[in-house]
């Protein structure tokens, strides 16, 4: 295996900052507008991706389970319990405290199905519960199976999902009504970024540009704000063609690029802005602030993590030879 791939770092900074742009946009509307939703479903295809390439190896030798199972649990928590603290300080603002405490589960990802969400603490929790799942799935079962296996699981979480979802636009998980389905919506497009690592190993098969790459999800997710009520087909056919197509793109990122960088920022500020956004932007809006305002605080405190900061002092001091020898 080689080292860190900062073409795909760049994409889940991308994929990040569409999901704070469609949540920004239900607060400030209060309706769902656009397709920016699939971005979670490039995040499960990348994560499959990573984590066949980075421990599927290591999991030849005994009893890998427990200790790559802790260690997950120990990347994702942390960061959000943060997000879910947040999100109880923006409910006990608004609610009584009777209905506040059993929404606490939400803080050990657990889920609440009494109202309209099934994490009302954090929202993007759900996706986080059913990567957790997947990763276990990976260890046990996955990392076992053959090609032809994994295609077959990829098909059948695929037109469970389909089944399922297609009324709702294949938007769903995060509610107590559709949690369920955001198994198989998981399952369908990790499974899928297994199969793309063990077909390229880095070295993709299939054409796309890193410029491609980088456009595709903005293009497309912008262009859905125009032109809304996106069919389930096209949203389907997002997932199982061009997301590996964007992938591919960033796997032909070259890595002595002036940018970078940059993209090292961007994927390390992925996660801690996923797990956050949510909750800032819903407390600073129950505190009066305005939308450009949640905006900024949602950033910012993603920008606050100490993995963001160690990542924007390696960028600059990366950059500073770059600017004497010029």
């Amino acid at each position: 295996m080689g080292g860190r791939l900062t073409g795909l770092d760049g994409l889940r900074g991308v994929a990040a900052f569409a999901v704070l742009g469609y949540h920004l946009h239900i607060l400030v509307f209060e309706a769902s507008r656009g397709t920016a939703f699939l971005a979670v479903d490039f995040f499960f295809m990348l994560s499959g991706y990573v984590m066949a390439r980075t421990y599927e190896a290591r999991w030849e030798s005994p009893s890998p389970a427990a200790y790559f199972m802790t260690s997950r649990l120990q990347r994702l928590w942390p960061t959000m319990a943060v997000g879910g603290a947040i999100g109880a300080v923006a409910a006990f603002i608004q609610l009584p405290v009777s209905d506040v405490l059993p929404m606490l589960l939400n803080l050990l990802l657990i889920p609440w199905f009494v109202g309209i969400l099934a994490f009302p603490l954090n929202v993007p929790a759900w996706s986080i519960l059913f990567e957790l799942a997947a990763n276990l799935a990976h260890v046990f079962v996955l990392r076992r199976l053959r090609m032809r296996s994994l295609v077959a699981i990829a098909a059948l979480a695929g037109l469970v999902f389909v089944v399922g979802g297609r009324s709702q636009g294949l938007d769903v998980g995060s509610r107590p009504d559709n949690f369920l389905l955001g198994l198989p919506r998981v399952l369908m497009s990790y499974t899928i970024g297994i199969i793309l690592w063990r077909s390229w190993r880095d070295k993709p098969a299939i054409t796309g540009s890193p410029s491609f790459a980088f456009l595709a999800m903005p293009l497309i997710f912008g262009t859905s704000l125009v032109i809304p009520n996106a069919s389930w087909i096209a949203n389907l056919l997002f997932i199982t063609i061009v997301c590996p197509m964007i992938m591919a793109g960033g796997l032909r990122f070259p890595a002595a690029s002036r940018w970078s960088p940059v993209l090292s920022v961007a994927g390390a500020m992925s996660f801690p802005l996923y797990a956050v956004h949510v909750p800032a932007m819903v407390l600073v809006k129950y505190l009066g602030g305005h939308w450009t305002l949640s905006l900024a605080t949602a950033i910012a405190t993603a920008a606050l993590f100490p993995s963001v900061r160690r990542a924007i002092s390696a960028a600059m001091t990366r950059r500073r030879p770059i600017e004497a020898v010029a």
